[in-house]
């Protein structure tokens, strides 16, 4: 459909269609992946890598995954007795994609945080962002939570079971176990409960001289990009493969690499490491159709 539109050069016309469209249909990321999940069901919608070895996830297990994540979270607003905002301090990881996705899903305001911020930043961003659940992942990040002076007012919970995390931590499995006693969660009701221009997440520049500046997006925003970039990309769809390493706490990565490929229906395969001969043994076992990389990776690959 996406290339019929292109060819007829009706591009504009047929995104304005679609954006009012999705505004008065409510159609938010929830929406969006529940879709699919009935749509593809036992189709593979991640790779993981580790140790060369693959493991895939199939998009109903990731829609029954972001429920049970979903729940979870339900959680915290109880504990609070107000909306939450959760961070995400992790590197590239399945855990933490599932809290992304149940956050962008269920209506939880949700803020990445770049791996790549200062200590002073980051608690910039905690204050800024009025983060009340922050979860942690990878050496980065516990390295970067631990050089915080004053976070006792944000609950953690970490993504890997870090040990080494400071402070009172919460596991993944007790952050999981959290949720089954929870038996008020309706994910129908809280996909209905989505507000399209609600501020749905804040994304930060790392920042040099400054404080970050934080972008802030809606449901809108997040949806009409998808409908625009399969409008300005017509040949990719569900048999495409990616094959990904840019950080998701960037733009390029969570909304085009990620969302982008669960809405075309395609496959998202996690990068085992970012180093160029990990992703050389990565591209051998995923044989990826779709890899977004820097020009210096290209070169690497076409020169080894």
């Amino acid at each position: 459909m996406s290339k019929h539109i292109s060819e007829l050069d009706q591009i504009d016309k047929w995104l304005n269609n679609l954006i009012k469209l999705i505004k008065r249909s409510k159609y938010h990321t929830g929406h969006l992946l529940k879709q699919r999940a009935n749509r593809y069901n036992n189709k593979t919608v991640f790779n993981l890598i580790r140790e060369g070895q693959l493991k895939t996830i199939s998009y109903s297990s990731l829609w029954s995954s972001v429920i049970e994540v979903g729940r979870a979270l339900s959680t915290f607003e109880k504990e609070l007795n107000k909306p939450v905002s959760i961070g995400l301090l992790t590197h590239n990881q399945l855990n933490g994609v599932l809290v992304d996705l149940a956050c962008l899903s269920f209506g939880f305001r949700v803020i990445p945080i770049p791996l790549n911020a200062t200590p002073e930043h980051i608690s910039y961003i905690l204050e800024h962002g009025e983060i009340t659940n922050i979860f942690i992942g990878g050496k980065a990040g516990v390295r970067l939570w631990n050089e915080l002076q004053d976070t006792r007012s944000i609950e953690v919970v970490t993504l890997d079971n870090n040990e080494s995390l400071k402070g009172d931590i919460t596991s993944w499995d007790q952050f999981l176990q959290k949720g089954d006693g929870v038996i008020d969660f309706d994910p129908d009701d809280r996909l209905r409960k989505v507000d399209m221009e609600h501020i749905q997440t804040i994304m930060y520049t790392s920042g040099t001289t400054a404080n970050p500046k934080g972008i802030v997006f809606n449901q809108m925003n997040i949806m009409s990009k998808r409908f625009a970039r399969a409008l300005a990309l017509p040949d990719i769809g569900s048999n495409d493969i990616f094959l990904c390493y840019l950080p998701l706490f960037h733009t390029f990565g969570r909304y085009f690499e990620l969302i982008g490929s669960i809405f075309w229906g395609a496959s998202y395969s996690f990068a085992e490491s970012p180093a160029f001969n990990s992703l050389l043994n990565d591209y051998k076992i995923i044989k990826p159709t779709i890899f977004i990389s820097i020009p210096k990776r290209w070169v690497q690959l076409y020169e080894c």
